[in-house]
């Protein structure tokens, strides 16, 4: 019976990730992938069917100038690679890689409860195995999302492949007693642990934060092992799980940077277990208190020697493991902002407050059910709930562990029905099964429905690009070569400077090569370029960037939503070190007797690049009414936030005059500012930007209040 409910709900989970979203991906003509990541993986299998097996390391299309090494881990572009290969008879259509990427995650995806229930079930049985597979599949969280039919992501195999590897682990750990190396049902699981976890490595570039994870339970373990006189046992599988997939992965280390890095971690791990192993036999029978403080001092000596002889690696593999909120141009990427409460009740529902119970249980009751499978929960939850509130990007991970530690709160609701009534447990656990669905179905269904990825519009501009604009290699098949020989390996002629966002987009459905793209490599420069107020500037800027073309859309503008201020400019002055109040802030104006936020705009907002072209098209500008002085005075509010409150708005219908008045103003000891509080009209005159010239725009029949234009930039002689 709970294999059948297994397999129902990997069913269910399967058609909930593919017909929601299967109109808004699958159009009709073309695959509409969600996001911007997975437009970048589908170009990377696009050529690797063309070059198998040989997958590129350094694309030249990835940024401009000079290209960059790959950013993403290769397996899973194999995965897609590999079935579109055998199912295209060695030569499939660029339809059959797409519609191979568009399924990917969503089979995956729905294999991601089998785990969850393995793992559940080893240690606290079928019942807590079952909720936790079902509750994996109805939370709304970042998970479903990111499994979704078109979200062809790295992401949804992360959490398999590591929910994979902590079940094996589990299995290892806990197989028999007394555990032992010599019995063939534990190097079984350890070797199907190792190689999940080498898939791991192959991934993800960033999997050496699950090698930080790992190390800090295998420590945990060998410190609770040696109070209770348990021996090495569990401290040895840990160095031979380290070792083994570290040594499977060396073959593949010269994919990538961040991968190598994370492989030379795993060694590491397994050295250090072997020398935890050695220090804990050897003071076996010296005092307690003497192992711990030994591993004390031989972790922060590790640390300081790697300071002082491997900087490099310390800074890359410390630095990601001591995670915290990001700040500057990085702090405006939704996924590495905090996760708050709010979110995490958005996401997890119901099984937030059950998996919160459990986790405290848990803990508690440690010390008298101290078994390795427990505490390899419990390092996991408590490491990973950390990661999550500092950087939301990780809830995706979080995820899984909700679910395991509410499938066991459940289970423990219906021991305890079953204790007070025999064979009321059936009832009891279809009651907590509506429970836990009913709160979620809506937002689940949302969840499901898909969002992101670029419309007609963008498509059809992408179209335009790779029509409309000259190649920036001396062929458009270079776009599929293999890129093999640094020798050979070409410099685009030119780049197109955009927002990071739509880099990928630009590289998939255009051929063309973006000035950023969203590793946000490139954003600082071209935050620059978008600021920039003057020719002199501008020209230093694309020169550097080796733009010939600026891409630009509606949503680079501000415009006020109530109290939200929309629009993407806010994040191009915090990539350069500035405030966006700097370009445009809020005041407080009275209204009656209370005081409501207006959003204003300084000249420096339309003095730069980006809106002289977005808004009026790098064309001349003379204000008319849309000069305003604000007098204003500095308040605390009841937060102890510093705000403005506007004391008296005077528009002009001239902007001398507006100049005028402000000096007087400010003359006479008041605190005042030229604005304006139209987010069409600047407040100051404008000089044409000739350099540029508009070569395309979104028809506006459809959405007259959006658009996208390109410029071609002619730099002035």
């Amino acid at each position: 019976m709970a294999r059948v409910l297994l397999a129902a709900t990997v069913l269910a989970s399967f058609l909930l990730k593919v017909l929601p979203p299967l109109r808004f991906v699958l159009p009709g003509d073309y695959v509409r992938f969600l996001g911007a990541d997975p437009w970048y993986h589908v170009r990377l299998a696009e050529n690797l069917v063309r070059q198998f097996p040989k997958r590129v390391t350094f694309d030249p299309y990835a940024i401009s100038p000079g290209g960059m090494e790959v950013p993403v881990a290769p397996l899973m572009d194999y995965l897609i690679a590999i079935p579109a290969l055998i199912l295209g008879l060695g030569n499939p259509s660029t339809e059959l890689v797409e519609l191979t990427a568009a399924y990917f995650p969503p089979v995956v995806g729905s294999l991601i409860p089998i785990p969850v229930y393995f793992f559940t079930k080893k240690i606290f049985g079928t019942a807590a195995g079952l909720f936790a597979a079902f509750l994996v599949v109805v939370m709304p969280s970042t998970l479903v999302f990111r499994s979704l039919l078109g979200f062809a992501d790295h992401h949804v195999l992360e959490v398999a492949l590591s929910t994979t590897t902590m079940a094996f682990l589990c299995y290892t750990l806990e197989s028999e007693e007394p555990l032992s190396l010599k019995r063939g049902k534990t190097r079984i699981f350890l070797g199907l642990a190792s190689l999940a976890f080498l898939s791991y490595l192959l991934g993800w570039i960033g999997s050496g934060y699950f090698v930080f994870l790992l190390s800090v339970f295998f420590i945990l373990q060998s410190l609770v092992d040696h109070s209770l006189g348990r021996g090495i046992n569990h401290t040895l599988i840990g160095a031979c799980f380290f070792g083994l997939a570290g040594l499977l992965a060396l073959p593949f280390i010269g994919s990538s940077g961040m991968l190598r890095l994370s492989v030379l971690a795993t060694l590491a791990g397994a050295v250090m277990l072997l020398g935890l192993a050695a220090v804990s036999k050897l003071v076996e029978k010296r005092p307690s208190w003497l192992f711990p403080v030994l591993v004390l001092l031989l972790g922060v000596g590790s640390l300081l020697a790697l300071k002082n002889f491997a900087p490099g690696i310390y800074n890359d593999f410390v630095g990601r493991i001591q995670l915290k909120p990001l700040t500057g141009g990085l702090g405006t990427v939704d996924e590495a902002k905090p996760l708050t409460y709010r979110q995490a009740w958005q996401m997890f529902r119901i099984g937030l407050p059950l998996g919160g119970l459990s986790l405290i249980f848990l803990c508690l009751g440690f010390f008298k059910d101290s078994r390795p499978g427990i505490l390899l929960l419990l390092t996991w939850s408590v490491i990973m709930s950390q990661a999550t509130f500092l950087q939301a990007r990780f809830s995706y991970y979080l995820a899984v562990n909700v679910a395991i530690l509410g499938g066991i709160a459940l289970s423990w609701l219906v021991t305890w029905v079953r204790s007070k009534k025999a064979g009321a447990e059936k009832p009891a656990a279809m009651a907590l099964v509506a429970l836990c669905l009913l709160p979620t179905l809506n937002p689940l269904v949302r969840s499901s429905a898909g969002a992101g990825g670029p419309d007609k519009e963008w498509v059809h501009a992408m179209d335009w690009l790779r029509t409309s604009t000259p190649e920036p290699f001396s062929s458009a098949d270079y776009y599929f070569s293999s890129y093999d020989d640094p020798q050979t390996i070409k410099t685009a002629d030119y780049g197109i400077a955009s927002l990071w966002d739509y880099g990928y987009w630009m590289i998939r459905l255009g051929h063309r090569v973006p000035a950023s793209n969203p590793t946000q490599a490139g954003a600082q420069e071209v935050a620059k370029l978008f600021l920039a107020n003057n020719p002199d500037s501008i020209a230093v800027h694309m020169k550097q960037r080796n733009a010939k073309y600026v891409m630009l859309d509606s949503k680079i503008a501000v415009y006020q939503q109530g109290r939200i201020v929309e629009g993407k400019f806010h994040s191009l002055p915090l990539w350069v070190g500035e405030w966006p109040h700097e370009y445009c802030e809020i005041f407080w104006a009275r209204a009656g007797n209370d005081f409501v936020p207006k959003l204003y705009f300084h000249p420096t907002y339309f003095q730069t690049l980006a809106i002289r072209l977005a808004l009026y098209n790098g064309d001349a500008f003379q204000p008319e009414n849309g000069s305003s002085v604000l007098t204003y005075t500095v308040q605390n509010d009841f937060e102890g936030r510093r705000t403005k409150q506007i004391k008296a708005q005077r528009k002009f219908k001239y902007y001398p005059e507006a100049l005028q008045y402000l000096n007087q103003v400010k003359a006479q000891g008041e605190e005042a500012v030229l604005v304006s509080d139209h987010p069409l009209i600047s407040p100051i005159p404008l000089d044409p930007l000739p350099e540029f010239k508009q070569v395309y725009e979104t028809p506006r029949e459809d959405k007259p209040k959006t658009f996208i234009k390109i410029f071609e930039y002619q730099e002035s002689r």
